[in-house]
């Protein structure tokens, strides 16, 4: 799931990954649906990438956040 999120683009409008890899860091803002991510508790593998995997997901977040209050702040006039 955490492979085809970054693939499928806005054909995929949400997905529950359980377990399984990171995608690639570089294509992490190819994601373009909301995940929940259900990680293994006790998976050394899959939870080593977890911490760099998150902190990209944070920063698409955090961009698309920019980009949606600048948009509003360019179109939409009170």
């Amino acid at each position: 799931m955490n492979y085809l999120a970054t693939r499928l683009g806005t054909d995929l409008m949400a997905g529950v990954p359980f377990s399984g890899s990171a995608p690639n860091l570089e294509d992490v803002p190819k994601i373009r649906c909301p995940l929940l991510v259900q990680s293994a508790e006790n998976d050394p593998r899959i939870n080593a990438s977890w911490p760099d995997h998150e902190s990209a997901l944070q920063a698409a977040a955090r961009l698309a956040w920019e980009r949606t209050i600048a948009f509003f702040n360019e179109h939409v006039r009170s």
